[in-house]
């Protein structure tokens, strides 16, 4: 039992030591800041001079700002979980992403039909794919064909 105690009082002294490491002089050397001095640096006071008042609100800050990213990194996890099943997309959606549309227009606009001026296409592919024409071909005297 004596021989635990020594180790925790070796330890605890140990620890009380090195907390004087904490106040160390720090040098602004240009725009880099260093333990070393070098030459032009000027000594800059590294001391924390908030009262503990002010240091207890800027953990709070800290807390509260750490519980914000947590849950919008839980939101941004399950929105990303959605986005990989399909079938769930469209149930998802946030609601400043659903279209909105003009409620006199849905009413003059019978369902099943198109409004005057715009084509139905079927087969539409999802997204433009821009193709550049093809060449104009030559005839046999070497000129395009007109």
């Amino acid at each position: 039992m004596p021989r635990q105690h020594l180790f925790a009082i070796i330890f605890l002294a140990l620890g009380l030591v090195s907390t004087g490491a904490i106040a160390q002089t720090v040098y602004r050397c240009g725009d880099a800041y260093s333990q070393q001095p070098c030459p032009g640096g000027v000594a800059v006071d590294a001391n924390d001079s908030r009262t503990p008042a002010q240091q207890a609100q800027a953990r709070k800050v800290a807390a509260q700002d750490a519980a914000r990213a947590d849950a919008l990194q839980a939101q941004r996890l399950k929105e990303e979980k959605l986005a990989a099943s399909p079938s769930k997309v469209a149930q998802a959606k946030p609601a400043s992403q659903k279209k909105v549309t003009n409620p006199a227009e849905t009413a003059a606009t019978p369902k099943g039909k198109e409004k005057k001026g715009t084509k139905a296409h079927k087969n539409a592919p999802e997204y433009f794919t821009a193709k550049v024409p093809a060449e104009p071909k030559k005839d046999a005297a070497g000129k395009a064909a007109q």
